[in-house]
């Protein structure tokens, strides 16, 4: 009888044991397949934003001198820019267009840096048409409100964009006209690189917004325009005026470029990318602090996003990342999933590493495969740190605290 007792009781001990490894094998299985199914889904996507960007040719329109001109108004909100501002002016006084074609707007945001005095002798140093406008003068503050101010006193018929930290390239105007008298686009979008230097968080942002670039790219060339940069836009005044894009937006801080093209796109006006090689410049961010300052930024943007392609496209580039996480973590309890994930990991790193290189072809920027082996170890990890720092809502930008 205590034979059997024993021999029921084992038997009950070895089921519930093989139920609970049933179970757990199940649960893993299942991991895998979330994982694999990422992996897929994350490579698929980046192959085809890689094929299309790769298929894309630059126009080889020249200026036919018979064209009249565009006349364009290039606008500059800045606030405390006293060390980067002449480099942007001299980058202007440079461009190879007719002078009487196009205009500087300058709006100071309440700068604390340089005194009216030191602008306007700034201003006078650079043999260009500039107009300087305060908009302490008219009770208003942030950068929605300097453009709008600033696009309500342009006369130009096109409006260009960048910013103070910015160095432009001597056609971009040409670039923009040529564009312009061929497809007559109400929206412009261009390319922006940060400038590189030799040290980590330069390279890490230069490569980072390397691949935003790329992806935005590669989207709009195929008539899906997720994104855009106010450092290198052009558009027509007049549909600024008419779709008055910030009338909703103008309590939210950043995205004055995003939300700019999404009413453009809800009123079906044509945006096209700058068929032409031109590259704006652009400073990157000099600390850690100040880098997670506008990361915290680009969320708040992205909060407010309703371009359902960006969101979902945006959604699947953020798995794929921590998938790598993922399945690093997966390897410690599944000896079986390392196949799976070198594979990932390989053809992750082959098509990234082609995307990033194809775009710095096009544009004659640096690249470096060491550097990119590092920023693409890094930054799936990097991705936890701007997490949690989203977590305080607290940030500060130009000298302005803010909360998301």
């Amino acid at each position: 009888m205590v034979s059997q007792f024993c021999f029921a009781s084992n038997h009950r001990n070895c089921f519930a044991e093989s139920l609970f490894i049933s179970k757990n094998s199940f649960k893993l299985n299942l991991l895998v397949i979330i994982f694999s199914g990422i992996a897929i889904l994350y490579l698929i996507v980046t192959g085809w934003i890689t094929k299309k960007l790769s298929k894309f040719k630059f126009s080889k329109q020249k200026l036919n001198l018979e064209d009249e001109l565009t006349n364009f108004s290039l606008l500059v909100s800045f606030r405390n820019e006293a060390d980067r501002l002449p480099y942007l002016l001299q980058s202007i006084s440079e461009i190879d267009y007719s002078l009487d074609k196009f205009e500087i707007i300058l709006v100071d945001d309440h700068s604390s840096d340089m005194s009216r005095t030191e602008m306007n002798d700034l201003v006078n140093k650079f043999n260009v048409n500039i107009h300087l406008f305060h908009l302490s003068d008219v009770g208003l503050s942030t950068k929605k409100h300097a453009v709008k101010y600033g696009v309500n006193q342009a006369s130009g018929e096109y409006i260009l964009t960048t910013d103070a930290d910015c160095i432009l390239p001597i056609g971009i105007l040409k670039a923009h006209h040529l564009q312009i008298i061929d497809q007559q686009p109400d929206l412009i979008a261009g390319a922006v690189s940060f400038i590189k230097k030799n040290t980590f968080l330069s390279q890490f942002q230069y490569y980072d917004f390397m691949a935003i670039q790329a992806v935005s790219m590669s989207c709009m060339i195929q008539g899906q325009p997720i994104a855009n940069n106010a450092a290198h836009m052009s558009f027509k005044r007049s549909a600024f005026l008419e779709s008055d894009p910030y009338k909703k937006n103008l309590n939210i801080a950043s995205g004055d470029d995003v939300f700019l093209l999404e009413k453009f796109i809800q009123m079906k006006l044509k945006i096209r990318y700058l068929e032409f090689s031109e590259v704006v410049l652009s400073a990157s961010q000099e600390s850690f602090s100040a880098l997670i300052n506008q990361r915290k930024r680009w969320f708040l943007k992205s909060k407010h996003v309703k371009n359902r392609t960006a969101k979902r496209l945006g959604l699947i580039l953020f798995l794929g990342q921590l998938n790598m996480i993922f399945g690093f973590i997966l390897l410690f309890f599944l000896n079986q999933i390392e196949l799976i994930f070198s594979f990932y990991i390989i053809a992750k790193f082959v098509i990234d590493y082609r995307l990033l290189n194809e775009f710095s072809k096009k544009f004659h920027l640096g690249f470096c495969a060491k550097e990119l082996l590092l920023f693409y170890i890094v930054y799936p990890f990097s991705l936890f740190i701007f997490i949690f720092a989203v977590l305080n809502k607290d940030y500060s930008w130009k000298s302005r605290q803010f909360k998301f």
